[in-house]
């Protein structure tokens, strides 16, 4: 029963230790999608380079006439500042979603680590388990032989 006992033990422990693992990844994941994939980096991203888009279509749509052309000119400018201002702050939000994420995958070599321990001691437990040698399988033999002889008694 002592086996049995310390087998049930390291089970629990093991069950413990992956339940802490699934939980630190699971805070990882999280820290990546709200982080560089959030609809808030895609948004300005896009806008920043449909500005652009608009700026460089400008530039190039510029006539003949110099009055026409300094003011598309102007425009275009504009537009492209305004597109060079929203691409850095698109940059300096990935940049601190990059910053995050770095800091959670320097966890992973310990979670994998952590998990590789885990799934160490489970199999230990269950190969503890599964011995002829230990007290649970002595039990259930035991159990299993009473049981053979009330429902075949020998007739000697």
């Amino acid at each position: 029963m002592k086996d049995a006992r310390t087998a049930m033990i390291k089970m629990d422990s093991s069950l413990d230790d992956i339940r802490a693992v699934a939980i630190r990844f699971s805070e990882s994941i999280k820290i990546i999608n709200e982080g560089i994939l959030s609809e808030q980096n895609l948004a300005s991203l896009s806008q920043g380079i449909t500005n652009f888009e608009k700026s460089s279509q400008s530039a190039a749509a510029l006539g003949d006439d110099a009055g026409p052309l300094i003011a598309e000119a102007r425009v275009a400018i504009k537009d492209a500042r305004q597109a060079a201002l929203e691409i850095k702050a698109a940059a300096q939000s990935a940049n601190s979603a990059v910053q995050k994420v770095s800091s959670a995958l320097d966890r992973v070599p310990e979670t994998l680590a952590s998990i590789e321990t885990t799934v160490d001691k489970a199999g230990d437990a269950i190969d503890d388990l599964n011995s002829d040698e230990g007290a649970l399988s002595a039990h259930v033999r035991r159990r299993h032989q009473r049981r053979r002889e009330k429902l075949h008694p020998k007739s000697s």
